[in-house]
């Protein structure tokens, strides 16, 4: 797994478990719950890409 993806996978399990309120009440019929999904997918290639952006910007030496 690219260790980006693995990076911002971790930053979104932290932010939706310190911030459970987010999903509090919601009801999570098919396309809600297809919408869910599509918010995380577009947070992590985003985020993911962001962290490369970074690293390519300042290369650890």
């Amino acid at each position: 797994m690219d260790p980006h993806f693995q990076k911002a996978e971790e930053m979104l399990s932290r932010v939706l478990t310190s911030q459970h309120d987010l999903l509090k009440g919601s009801s999570f019929h098919e396309e809600s719950g297809a919408n869910v999904a599509r918010f995380c997918i577009g947070f992590i290639r985003h985020y993911a890409e962001e962290l490369r952006n970074i690293e390519a910007a300042y290369p650890s030496k």
